[in-house]
């Protein structure tokens, strides 16, 4: 968006589906359609540092999507501002392992920048921040 504007109704239902999709992918430790949710030249960062690009992506959610399949990840409390690169989405959080009590694996937030690429929105820019961890026990080396 070279001259930021206010987003249609569309556009937001059209975000939230990608953070949908990028769930439902995680969940299933589908990296091929992980990575799609990403611009060519996306960013993930998080407390393993900042990955840049579909092959640095593919290193990182190798690992990070035996950790996620099987859990549910929701998010919520999107807030969707358009700025000149695309739209900012300030979103929180939670990752459930439904096999546990209690089941809370992680809180945190996503500050993202997602664009249009391809005709679809997508991820350029991901930042993971991590609030809590629950009881089940992600190390940094491990988190997202």
């Amino acid at each position: 968006m070279s001259n930021p504007a206010k987003l249609t109704a569309e556009d937001r239902l059209d975000i939230l589906e990608l953070y949908a999709r990028h769930a439902r992918a995680e969940e299933a430790g589908d990296l091929v359609r992980v990575l799609e949710t990403f611009t060519e030249d996306g960013a993930l960062e998080s407390l393993r540092g900042v990955f840049r690009g579909r092959a640095q992506l593919r290193v990182l959610l190798t690992g990070v999507l035996e950790l996620i399949r099987g859990k549910r990840h929701v998010t919520f409390h999107h807030v969707m501002v358009a700025v000149t690169e695309g739209v900012r989405v300030d979103a929180d959080f939670v990752l459930i392992d439904p096999h546990t009590t209690p089941g809370v694996v992680a809180v945190g937030s996503y500050t993202d920048l997602v664009r249009r690429e391809d005709g679809a929105w997508r991820f350029a820019h991901r930042r993971v921040t991590l609030a809590a961890r629950g009881e089940v026990p992600i190390r940094d080396s491990e988190a997202p």
